[in-house]
């Protein structure tokens, strides 16, 4: 009888010892978790996401420990699939850090418009190639590699390099404008004036989409509409545009 009760005792201080145990390490865990120093990744907010953490508080833990990651539109879509909410994600463009192949690809990028600028066209557009491969979101590198291409004449890598832009970055003004103007030189208008209305869409306050419709119109011959979108950028930046004789004078 006496060995049974000290077996049961036995048994229950072992139970206690061990609940004790598991007590401790669940608070360790949840202090750990309390306090986090390391960043979210984009597959951290994905698993929040799934696991039906809501979105407003995957902000809150976003806010708390910062992110490390860049919100792509490849990014986007993957958050989208797993039900973020538009101020979530508005809320992880503002956390994003710079990425440093941005901060390195300032001084490449002047340096490559010099060369353009000079004319040395060949050199200029490697310098953008080597920028997009290092930084495949620098819209200034893109669209310098895409107009290098048409100075030279390759149509067919401008047009290969537009697609793979605006793939990444489909709401890009500057991207837009690029577009009307390959296919300008393709002499596709139909297709040039769409691209530069969406591009005066998403930037009423720039001259050169109303300069590329301009154009658009001079060849469907509707001097009307173009003098209408020469005057309108003239408006939106005197300062661009008031030495161009041709505008001075179709103004006139």
């Amino acid at each position: 009888m006496l060995n049974n009760i000290t077996i049961s005792n036995l048994l229950q201080r072992g139970v206690m010892i061990v609940l004790f145990y598991l007590c401790f390490v669940s608070l360790c865990s949840f202090s750990s978790a309390q306090s986090p120093t390391k960043p979210l990744s984009k597959d951290d907010v994905v698993e929040l996401l799934r696991g039906s953490v809501s979105s407003r508080r995957v902000a809150e833990i976003a806010r708390q420990r910062g992110i490390d990651f860049q919100l792509t539109a490849e990014t986007e879509r993957e958050l989208r699939e797993a039900k973020a909410t538009d101020k979530l994600l508005f809320t992880l463009r503002e956390l994003a850090p710079t990425p440093a192949a941005q901060t390195a690809t300032q001084p490449a990028l002047a340096i490559a418009d010099q060369l353009l600028a000079a004319g040395k066209v060949p050199e200029a557009s490697a310098k953008y190639h080597a920028i997009v491969q290092a930084d495949p979101n620098s819209v200034g590198a893109q669209v310098g590699l895409i107009r290098s291409y048409m100075m030279m004449q390759k149509l067919d890598e401008a047009q290969a390099a537009i697609d793979t832009a605006l793939a990444q970055q489909p709401n890009s003004w500057l991207l837009l404008l690029t577009l009307g103007d390959l296919r300008y030189a393709q002499r596709k208008i139909p297709e040039a004036e769409r691209a530069y209305l969406k591009a005066q869409t998403l930037k009423p306050d720039e001259a050169a989409p109303y300069l590329g419709l301009a154009r658009v119109y001079r060849v469907y011959s509707l001097y009307r509409r173009a003098y209408d979108n020469l005057k309108r950028a003239h408006e939106v930046a005197p300062n661009e545009i008031a030495g161009s004789e041709e505008h001075t004078s179709q103004l006139q």
